[in-house]
């Protein structure tokens, strides 16, 4: 057996005489000192040539948030590594480009604040030091937490025995909340590995919304990314009417899973929107529609729409680039024995058109997408019928006409057409396309 300086604990040196292996470990032995108790981290490890090494690393007293350390230093790679002899020091110290912290005398104390240091270890005479101690003999720890994070809290407040006796660490929003909910605390006695892995804000909300502590801690974490984006988009507005940032996270992962946080930007557009056009805030169905980007494109036309009009400059460039864009698409005109489709060139013919068949082509901001050019509104006519409005036509322009999509066809009150009117608009369809694709081609 080899022989160790007189300052290591016996018990230390029989531990790690029968627990060692080729890598580093660490294990702790308990001093009382009057009142206190103070921690002594070892770390040891077996070497093939030198056989047993011991060296002290860590020590800290109850009653204080700093520690002591020596002859360890932290790297990236290898965590905590204990430096047991002298001449190892530059070797060490010197050997590794991603050393974070480390202190080139050896044997000599540095100190450093609480948390920087958090082994994992053996307390070799946790018991026999307890009984000991008048001030802690009935503090109840029995391990699974930081012992002097523990031990200090139960100064602060000797309830938090039963995080202890159960191995939780006693975070202030756990205490309090087990004082006053007795339910609480058998909830910790039930879940002590998941606290332990997820943390006391996983655990609270967990327990105050009847869901495990894993789901509650990845609602939690979607909340915190997302939460901020949507505060930080349309929060002044959210406050206005009085909804919380949650609840507006939570519709808009529904709407579109994980990318709920691409869709606050445009909730907030859409809310300043219904704002704007006077609809009722109080009513969920405006607030959080069963579609969201299909309210927000008719909601954002519509504010659009009534922006522009609402302002006799803006409402004569809606007019001019309205049928500027009627009459780029003429030439998609086309009619056969029984129907015709007609492009219309002013935006006040929507409206007579949606007046006629009781529909919504006037109202809802579709002159201004064809005046930006994302759409075209034709009239499906009878022959025998010109002037008679009969079925309208969305049509929408995609990247390349190939890409070109029929959106809506309604008639009278939104009355889908017959078997004879959409086989006659499919073909229109079909022929737009090509003579799209041919004037692309030219203008190229």
């Amino acid at each position: 057996m080899r022989s160790f300086p007189l300052n290591f604990p016996r018990e230390i040196v029989e531990y790690a005489e029968k627990n060692a292996k080729t890598q580093k470990q660490f294990a702790s032995y308990l001093e009382v000192i009057g009142d206190d108790i103070v921690q002594r981290v070892f770390g040891f490890r077996k070497s093939a040539k030198k056989g047993l090494l011991i060296t002290e690393v860590v020590r800290r007293i109850t009653g204080t948030s700093k520690y002591l350390y020596k002859n360890m230093y932290y790297s990236r790679m290898n965590g905590y590594v204990p430096v047991y002899e002298c001449e190892n020091v530059k070797r060490y110290y010197y050997g590794y480009l991603d050393v974070v912290f480390g202190y080139y005398d050896f044997d000599v104390w540095y100190e450093w604040d609480d948390g920087l240091v958090n082994l994992t270890n053996q307390i070799v005479n946790l018991d026999e030091a307890f009984s000991k101690s008048d001030r802690f003999r009935y503090c109840g720890y029995r391990g699974g937490c930081n012992l002097m994070e523990y031990l200090n809290a139960f100064l602060e407040d000797p309830r938090v025995e039963l995080f202890g006796k159960i191995g939780i660490p006693p975070k202030k929003t756990l205490v309090r909340k087990a004082k006053k909910d007795r339910q609480f605390c058998q909830f910790l006695r039930n879940n002590v590995s998941d606290i332990n892995t997820f943390g006391a804000q996983a655990t609270v909300y967990a327990y105050d919304h009847s869901m495990t502590i894993r789901e509650a801690r990845n609602y939690l974490y979607n909340m915190r990314y997302l939460g901020s984006d949507v505060r930080r988009k349309c929060g002044a507005i959210l406050g206005r009417i009085n909804i919380s940032p949650l609840k507006v996270v939570e519709y808009l992962k529904g709407q579109r899973d994980s990318q709920g946080i691409e869709l606050a930007s445009s909730y907030g557009d859409y809310l300043r929107a219904l704002e704007y056009l006077g609809y009722d805030m109080r009513d969920t169905k405006n607030i959080f529609p069963n579609d969201f980007r299909q309210m927000h494109d008719l909601r954002l036309a519509e504010y659009d729409s009534l922006k522009a009009k609402a302002d006799k400059k803006e409402r004569r460039k809606l007019y001019s680039d309205f049928r500027r864009a009627g009459e780029s698409a003429k030439p998609l005109e086309w009619s056969n024995e029984q129907y015709a489709i007609i492009i219309p060139t002013n935006a006040y013919d929507l409206v007579r058109e949606g007046r006629a068949l009781n529909h919504c082509v006037g109202k809802q901001g579709y002159d201004v997408k064809v005046a930006k050019g994302e759409v075209l509104i034709a009239f499906v006519r009878q022959v025998s019928r010109l002037d008679e409005p009969y079925v309208t036509v969305e049509y929408g322009f995609g990247k390349t006409p190939a890409s070109d999509k029929l959106y809506q066809q309604h008639g009278r009150n939104n009355d889908i057409p017959d078997v004879q009117t959409q086989k006659f608009i499919e073909e229109w369809v079909a022929r737009a396309k090509k003579i799209r694709k041919e004037l692309m081609k030219n203008a190229g």
